[in-house]
């Protein structure tokens, strides 16, 4: 038979396990966007969540040394109120830069040396920060140096009696003011910072992020303000609601980030393609032949290839040359086609993944790998447009890339009359100079009719077999 006083301890204990289990997976999901738009943001959320590990750590350490007639208790309660207040201070900041950083650079991000010019050049922005800072640090300093708090035994929610801190109407105010201001401008940057954002999925990402802070704000007023003030401690249920908007923030800026990475083109290098595939600049152009180049084919390309050969390696050649020539290469394909296999090996080549599980663009862990449904053309035609107007957003001049792998399929797994209408509408929507689409199409796997009307579409039509890569129009 479990005692009331060991339940009031057990049950605490709970709490704390399940929010340290949930921050320990919002670190992983931080900690494994390695490859981001925001970097200075990751690391921000990164910090923050191991700061409130570290926090949770403090509580633990306070509910086995809760009864007020242990000599020990006092003395960590002092460490506990100087050093809690520091790491809680530290969190507010490192949002606030979190909340700048997304701001001043909404759509290429940067790093904390970016970071912190912008916060300089821009100098309404620099001024607020700067202020915001010194109040934190001067509220830490005050707090540290005159101790303006009593150590008094409260009831916790679980009838337990413990130590708890009491701040001096002084210094609750200071830390209340910090609280009301991070409400007040870093949260809102977020919302101001979605109006400047064109893509729908980045911009609904940031938009629960400030909520989540607000509800963070709102749990340590009401609980941690009111309720202490009738001397009851919370502290469990104000860090598990703290764990799990936290959880909520790791998955909102995960899929944010991972959208505008998929996007961001800043990475790119010329020449990383050459020292993948091998010396030459052209190894597509020279399948082709002499007085053949792939830059002056056109932007619109049909290739019709023989599935008994080993045609994704001319694939890999033709993705290889656009990227020599500073493409963003974009891969509509499948997760078991050879043509993943074969093109995952090439660096920066950005893969919507066609798949029957999915009913709208879905970021995966991959920050190169988006799902995609694999017959709503309506969205693969949105997916296209979105792409272009989204890379050349940050680069006007920026050349793309795509290769359909491969149209058979689609035709198979919906109808030809809904290809066909895609295939027209797709040129129509997009006919740019800088933009370059390769379509493939399995040779054999449609009838004559079906075929004349594909080729119907595009002005350039290739062949692939065993002879070799040739030009047939």
């Amino acid at each position: 038979m479990v005692s009331s006083q060991e339940l009031g301890l057990y049950v605490p204990l709970i709490i704390y396990t399940v929010t340290l289990a949930i921050e320990l997976v919002s670190v992983f999901l931080v900690y494994r966007q390695r490859a981001t738009a925001y970097p200075s943001v990751r690391t921000s959320l990164l910090s923050v969540y191991v700061i409130s590990i570290l926090i949770l750590l403090l509580e633990y350490v306070r509910l086995f040394l809760q009864s007020p007639t242990n000599p020990v208790s006092v003395s960590y309660m002092k460490i506990y109120a100087a050093t809690g207040l520091s790491l809680l201070f530290l969190v507010v900041i490192l949002l606030t830069l979190a909340a700048l950083a997304i701001y001043l650079r909404p759509k290429q991000g940067g790093n904390f040396g970016d970071l912190f010019k912008d916060i300089l050049n821009n100098k309404r922005e620099g001024i607020i920060f700067f202020a915001y800072v010194a109040l934190v640090l001067g509220t830490a300093v005050y707090i540290d140096l005159f101790e303006p708090y009593t150590i008094t035994p409260v009831h916790d929610l679980f009838k337990n009696q413990i130590y708890a801190v009491t701040y001096a109407p002084a210094a609750f105010a200071l830390l209340a003011a910090i609280l009301v201001f991070f409400l007040v401008y870093p949260v809102p940057l977020f919302f101001l910072t979605a109006r400047k954002i064109t893509n729908d999925q980045v911009k609904r990402n940031l938009m629960i992020l400030p909520l989540c802070w607000i509800g963070i704000g709102v749990d340590l007023l009401l609980v941690e303000g009111y309720l202490s003030s009738l001397k009851i401690s919370a502290s469990p249920i104000v860090y598990l609601v703290w764990g799990g908007l936290f959880s909520i923030t790791a998955v909102v800026f995960s899929n944010a980030s991972t959208v505008s990475s998929f996007f961001d083109v800043s990475v790119r290098s010329s020449s990383t393609t050459a020292t993948q595939v091998g010396a030459s600049a052209k190894p597509f152009s020279e399948r082709l032949g002499r007085n053949q180049d792939l830059a002056l084919l056109g932007n619109s390309i049909l290739l019709e290839v023989d599935p008994s050969i080993k045609y994704e390696d001319a694939i890999k050649d033709f993705a290889a040359e656009l990227m020599s020539n500073s493409y963003v290469v974009f891969v509509f394909t499948s997760r078991f086609s050879p043509i993943f296999s074969a093109l995952s090996g090439l660096k920066e080549v950005r893969f919507y993944l066609l798949s029957a599980n999915v009913s709208y663009v879905k970021p995966t862990p991959n920050p190169y790998h988006m799902m995609i449904p694999q017959s709503d053309f309506a969205v693969i035609l949105d997916a296209i447009q979105t792409t272009v107007e989204r890379t050349q957003e940050q680069a006007p001049i920026a050349k793309v890339g795509f290769i359909f792998d491969n149209l058979s399929d689609m035709i198979t797994n919906s109808d030809f009359d809904s290809s066909y209408k895609f295939l027209k509408r797709q040129n129509e929507a997009v006919n740019d100079p800088n933009v370059t689409k390769l379509f493939l199409l399995i040779k054999g796997a449609q009838d004559v009719k079906q075929v004349n009307l594909i080729k119907s579409v595009f002005p350039i039509q290739l062949g692939i077999d065993s002879t070799g890569l040739k030009r047939e129009k």
